[in-house]
């Protein structure tokens, strides 16, 4: 449940709104407003940097082209928890062999920062995208399972997927993708694909955390 409470927080931190309570004079409020400023001005939410529609590919490919239903956060998000761990840089050289270097720059370019998905997934099965702002109204507070299960019914929780990073040729990719699916369920993984005529495939997985 930790591990949930910490990514939720993280994924949540881009937002100058969040969690407002009504307007007070207090030197409390305006130092929460204060901080909360500096967090929009650390994590920018990018306006010029479009998704294309072969990263919207690429996240079929690890959703899966029979997934029925599924809901997306409407943000772009990575997991930076291992970056600076050396075991954790070891695991993923060793998963990630054969990625090349460029495949990986590209990635890092990508997630400096935070990029809005769109409705561009290229399905025809239903599927939502779920704002930071309504995903608080479910979790800021607590954990509000049944309340987000009642209204996304067999959803199997949410996902947040980063930017996807690709080699110059188009062959490679490399992205983050969290699953949250209740308080002791969830899963963070980085995912390298190979492009195989025309079609994503996975070849290594790794995962950075479990709940």
């Amino acid at each position: 449940m930790g591990k949930i409470l910490i990514f939720i927080l993280v994924a949540f931190c881009s937002l100058s709104s969040f969690g407002q309570a009504k307007k007070d004079t207090t030197k409390a409020t305006k130092k929460t407003a204060a901080v909360q400023t500096q967090k929009k001005e650390e994590t920018p939410v990018s306006s010029s940097l479009q998704i294309a529609a072969e990263e919207y590919a690429v996240y079929m490919a690890i959703l899966g082209k029979d997934s029925k239903l599924f809901v997306v956060r409407d943000k772009s998000g990575v997991d930076n928890f291992g970056e600076d761990n050396d075991f954790f840089k070891e695991a993923f050289e060793k998963a990630f062999k054969e990625l090349k270097p460029e495949t990986i720059e590209d990635f890092k370019a990508k997630n400096k920062e935070i990029s809005h998905l769109e409705k561009k997934f290229p399905t025809k099965e239903t599927y939502y995208l779920i704002s930071d702002e309504e995903l608080s109204k479910f979790f800021y507070r607590g954990l509000d399972w049944e309340g987000f299960n009642k209204k996304y019914p067999n959803s199997g929780g949410f996902y947040t997927f980063s930017r996807v990073g690709f080699s110059k040729d188009g062959t490679q990719a490399i992205l983050f993708v969290a699953h949250s699916c209740g308080s002791l369920c969830g899963e963070g993984y980085y995912y390298f694909l190979r492009n195989d005529n025309g079609e994503w495939k996975v070849i290594a997985p790794l995962m950075t955390w479990i709940s």
